[in-house]
């Protein structure tokens, strides 16, 4: 989904809003919007001033109108990774805190049941992960053994992951590179996977007070991933018949809608609706999925006004045999059906 001009300005809105009351912080945003540039966003990444917590939040919690307003800073870390792909294979090393249910479920799934399967007779799965952020690296082993140093406390697990990395210079799904220059500090030895890399579960023992988790870099070249990707590039990117394969507000807000997220869907389709030019053939999309909301939630007069409306404007805008009005024809047959009006 391609970012606006305007997305900066935007997201800077609401993080003044939501840091009122910090005046440190407020700070650092004004300078963000003064000083920022897409080639700089790593740099504004590794200092882990506002921005580091509220994407990671945001990608933790899965808040879906922040991550939409910060995508621009996402898409630009995306574009430095790719840029700065590093070209040997290395083996890099992570830190982290995991909950004691789940290491139980990934032993569970990597080595089976163990209520049905011995310890001689042990058949390993191939269990796939991919993490919900850019995950931070180190080269360097003691680096990432310092956050998961001491003990654990309960219901809770220090987990260091060893993670063999093939670079695919052909491949931008699982970009990696070593920031140093691009990073707010030179001297660490930081390598950043981009957002959702997918790695494969080699192995996982206890060792000491903590748990080993080695792991190797996927990429979408892989033939086991290959139906998956194509099958998840169609999902997100709104393909129908006749329409469009790119990625964009109104698939996004498509993806919203197949979630049942029906407030953030219409929300997004309306927004998309007022930017379009009065000429766009978006438009007619706009009311026939606005529509298609209302319908969900029940509110049938509502529901009809925008079909009828995408009903003209596919008439006005597309070609007479596109599968929109007949999609829409569709939903206004759905609606009736649901009002108990057969016609």
């Amino acid at each position: 989904m391609t970012p606006l001009p305007t997305d900066k300005d935007e997201f800077i809105v609401e993080c003044i809003k939501a840091y009122k009351n910090q005046p440190n912080i407020l700070q650092d945003i004004h300078d963000f919007l003064e000083y920022y540039e897409p080639d700089t966003s790593l740099f504004w990444h590794s200092r882990q001033t506002f921005l580091y917590p509220l994407v990671n939040k945001a990608l933790r919690l899965e808040n879906i109108y922040l991550l939409y307003l910060c995508r621009f800073f996402m898409r630009d870390i995306r574009d430095e990774l790719v840029r700065l792909q590093h070209t040997e294979p290395v083996k890099v090393y992570c830190g982290q805190v995991m909950s004691l249910n789940e290491i139980i479920q990934l032993k569970s799934l990597f080595y089976g049941d163990p209520t049905t399967t011995t310890t001689t007779d042990v058949r390993l799965r191939a269990i796939y992960i991919a993490f919900k952020s850019f995950l931070s690296t180190s080269l360097e082993k003691s680096v990432a053994e310092f956050y998961v140093a001491g003990q654990p406390v309960a219901d809770e697990c220090l987990v260091l992951f060893e993670i063999d990395a093939t670079p695919n210079v052909c491949s931008q799904t699982n970009s990696f590179a070593k920031l140093h220059k691009s990073s707010a500090f030179e001297n660490e030895e930081e390598v950043l996977f981009i957002l959702n890399s997918i790695f494969r579960i080699t192995d996982i023992h206890e060792e000491e007070s903590k748990y080993i988790i080695t792991l190797e870099l996927c990429n979408n070249n892989d033939h086991t991933f290959k139906s998956v990707f194509e099958s998840l590039k169609k999902d997100y990117s709104g393909e129908v018949a006749g329409y469009e394969t790119e990625a964009n507000l109104n698939s996004f807000a498509t993806v919203l809608f197949n979630m049942k997220k029906y407030d953030l869907a219409d929300k997004f389709f309306r927004r998309l609706y007022n930017e379009l030019p009065p000429s766009h053939r978006d438009r007619a999309r706009c009311c026939h999925n606005i529509g298609n909301v209302a319908l969900a939630r029940g509110q049938y007069k509502e529901s009809l006004r925008w079909l009828n409306r995408a009903l003209e404007l596919f008439q006005q805008l597309w070609p007479f045999d596109h599968p929109g009005s007949g999609n829409t024809y569709h939903c206004i047959g759905s609606l009736y059906k649901s009002k108990r009006k057969y016609e």
